[in-house]
């Protein structure tokens, strides 16, 4: 085995001297010899920034904002009837709705937009069409795949295939007040 040779221990220099970047030096390093590893190199901090604020309230199509916050007035009335509720969980059954689209493709973009709305939705300014009740800032948008349905005669909807009669391409959802998700705040791998 061939000899090692080790590069001599820097002298050591001031506190206050100011940090020099450490120079890049050839060294021979060994596969698994730990002690031919040289010393690490310090990374410049990179700064993050972590607001994203997409300008929701012009790149949504108002007809979609103006679905969004019925649903979500309509949902904020159902939570605050629940807010009495003794009970260990309060179980809100929420209003959905069935949305008319013309192709599955519309569906799928009616869909994506929405929960973008939802998402982004602004706390610090007047939002159109936002009821009295409403929360500001984001809230929780769920929705489906575009699927067929049909009217019933009490005016209620029902999934159905595309060959019933009277049926329609439509996408189901639901907007109500921001929902934390209940493992969002355990570590990874605990229980």
């Amino acid at each position: 085995m061939a000899t090692r040779t080790r590069t001599p221990k820097p002298a050591d220099t001031p506190a206050d001297a100011p940090e020099t970047p450490a120079e890049a030096t050839a060294v021979e390093l060994v596969n698994m010899d730990w002690d031919t590893l040289p010393e690490p190199v310090a990374m410049p901090t990179r700064v993050v920034e972590v607001r994203i604020s997409p300008k929701v309230l012009e790149s949504v199509p108002e007809p979609i904002r103006k679905r969004a916050e019925t649903s979500l007035a309509i949902n904020a009335e159902l939570v605050a009837k629940k807010e009495g509720s003794t009970s260990a969980r309060k179980r809100v059954n929420y209003r959905w709705d069935v949305q008319r689209v013309a192709t599955t493709e519309m569906g799928v973009k009616f869909k994506n937009m929405l929960v973008k709305y939802a998402k982004y939705r602004p706390a610090d300014v007047d939002i159109p069409h936002r009821a009295d009740n409403s929360p500001k800032g984001q809230v929780t948008a769920r929705a489906g795949a575009p699927t067929y349905y049909v009217t019933n005669e009490d005016g209620t909807y029902a999934e159905a295939n595309e060959s019933a009669p009277g049926a329609y391409l439509g996408v189901r959802y639901s907007v109500r007040p921001f929902e934390a998700r209940s493992d969002a705040a355990r570590a990874p791998g605990s229980e």
